[in-house]
């Protein structure tokens, strides 16, 4: 069975989230902020993340960016749910603009610099 994690900080939306995976039959972990997210995601395995963005101690923005530095975690699926999307669509150029950088390919980094500059 498929094992989900949920981050996010809002009761309403935590028990929403898990009730409807739940009756689909997925296993179900709930994370109550970015640093439970975290301590989660180091202590057990995950086939994909629902992640809020705004939470009061560590963002899902800085729970992608420690992902990213994990060669374990760099790979999970992410679903970002938040009513920020200029936030969410930086950080996905943003990140799209890094692993291109990293995979040596010049072109396709400065598209997704340039895509990220117009989110801001």
């Amino acid at each position: 069975m498929p094992k989900i994690l949920i981050v996010e900080d809002d009761a309403d939306l935590q028990y929403l989230y898990s009730a409807m995976l739940a009756r689909h039959g997925y296993e179900v972990v709930v994370a109550v902020n970015g640093s439970s997210a975290i301590l989660k995601l180091t202590n057990s395995d995950f086939d994909l993340m629902v992640l809020d963005i705004n939470m009061p101690d560590l963002s899902g923005v800085q729970v992608v960016q420690f992902m990213h530095n994990d060669v374990r975690l760099k790979h999970l699926p992410v679903i970002v749910a938040s009513d920020d999307e200029a936030r969410i669509m930086r950080m996905v150029w943003g990140r799209e603009f890094l692993e291109a950088w990293h995979a040596g390919d010049p072109e396709r980094a400065e598209i997704a610099l340039a895509m990220r500059e117009e989110w801001e």
